[in-house]
């Protein structure tokens, strides 16, 4: 029983001895060690202990439970760690929680911040800080801009009731990469809540300012619409000013054409007041082919009655021919007035080129035929030339014709296609 007491009295000395040097010493491992701590085994680190392991690598499970809180260094930006790493840190500078990846791009967390009254958070800035600027609190609006005053929620517009005033020119300009093509660039669209008629339009108007200050209409361009069915069936209109106002002074329709030998290829003659040469007429009227009659009563020569006139006064007229008669009773023409009212009236005068007595024809007055010509037969071409001045009737729908008849019965008169009857508004 002594030995036995002895016994342990030494192992419980022994094993405080070693305790002491545990204390004191490290422990080391050698290479290729492991140390397992089983389950249940709990390790506790004393106050003021340190765990040393800047150079091991510290590998954590998945979902590693955090009891308190992890102290970190402010550190500036490390370097970009490797393919497939990112480097977690607190920067130095934004003492912010930072990550900074493989490509080497920092991204931080957002910071708080309270914006206050109308201020709003209009940013986020790279280190994780904001930017903040006043909301918008009152939008008011003034013409041509409709809708305010906006205080939160509102819809704006355009009201298209009123003028809008430039204080500077304005453009339209297309620039893409067509080379070879006519574009559209601005259209002018006129429409009717009731049914379209004729002389329905669109206009520009060119006001401009006087030595007076005030704006007065100087210029405008009209299209007007002449038919509501038929094609080619509208005028444009150019007018300038004068001592009473916007007058007509260029008309551009297809009743103004000099030729045409297919419905969709008129050629346009300008109409207005005469320039020297005598150049231009309110409309060329044309023979668009041979024109016969054999008859010895006056009736129309085809395509040679005017467009409705406009208003009653004095017309110019002149009529440049080829024309013929199979026989030698020859042909007569005359000046025809449409409408009612007070009579219209002609008088002309011209030169005949072959198949007139004395090489001169004359018209006295309306519906009375003309000197007769034509009387050398056989359907031999000749030339005239003549021209005068008519009145058309006071009412009704003014019109004017060309009318044509032969001499003797059963002999052809003939107008050459190509013909032309010209005429325009005198006074």
């Amino acid at each position: 029983m002594k030995r036995l007491v002895s016994f342990a009295a030494f192992f419980v000395a022994a094993s405080l001895c070693r305790g002491d040097e545990l204390k004191s010493r490290p422990v080391t491992f050698g290479s290729g060690s492991s140390l397992t701590i089983n389950s249940g085994v709990t390790v506790t680190g004393n106050s003021g202990s340190v765990w040393d392991l800047s150079a091991s690598t510290l590998n954590l499970p998945d979902l590693p439970t955090l009891p308190g809180s992890i102290l970190a260094t402010n550190i500036s930006a490390p370097s970009t760690p490797a393919s497939g790493k990112t480097k977690i840190y607190v920067d130095s500078t934004s003492k912010n929680i930072a990550a900074k990846n493989d490509a080497g791009t920092v991204n931080h967390g957002i910071q708080n911040r309270t914006a206050f009254g109308n201020l709003f958070i209009n940013q986020i800035n790279s280190d994780g800080t904001t930017g903040i600027a006043q909301a918008i609190t009152s939008v008011g609006t003034t013409s041509p801009i409709t809708g305010g005053t906006i205080t939160n929620t509102g819809t704006i517009g355009l009201d298209v009731s009123v003028d809008h005033a430039f204080t500077s020119p304005q453009s339209i300009t297309e620039d893409d990469a067509k080379t070879n093509s006519v574009d559209t660039l601005l259209t002018l669209s006129r429409s009717t809540s009731g049914t379209a008629a004729a002389g329905l339009g669109s206009e520009i108007l060119f006001p401009i300012e006087r030595a007076s200050g005030a704006l007065e209409d100087m210029g405008s361009i009209q299209v007007i619409e002449t038919n509501t069915t038929l094609l080619f069936s509208s005028k444009m209109l150019f007018m300038t000013a004068d001592s009473g106002g916007l007058a007509t002074e260029w008309e551009i329709s297809p009743a103004k054409l000099l030729a045409h030998t297919a419905i969709d290829a008129p050629v346009y003659q300008l109409s207005g007041s005469p320039l020297a040469m005598d150049t231009l007429w309110d409309a060329i009227k044309t023979t668009a082919a041979d024109r016969t009659t054999t008859s010895t009563t006056l009736g129309a020569v085809t395509d040679w009655t005017t467009s409705t006139l406009t208003s009653v006064g004095l017309y110019e007229f002149e009529i440049v021919m080829r024309t013929s008669c199979s026989g030698t009773g020859g042909s007569q023409f005359a000046i025809h007035g449409n409408g009612s009212g007070t009579a219209a009236t002609a008088q002309a005068t011209g030169t005949w080129l072959g198949g007139i007595s004395g090489g001169v024809i004359t018209i006295t007055n309306i519906d009375t035929a003309s000197t007769t010509v034509n009387t050398n037969g056989a359907s031999t071409l000749n030339a005239c030339f003549f021209k005068g001045f008519f009145t058309a009737n006071s009412t009704g729908t003014l019109t004017v014709t060309v009318q044509f008849k032969s001499v003797t019965s059963g002999q052809t008169t003939t107008v050459k296609a190509g013909s032309a009857f010209k005429y325009r508004k005198a006074l």
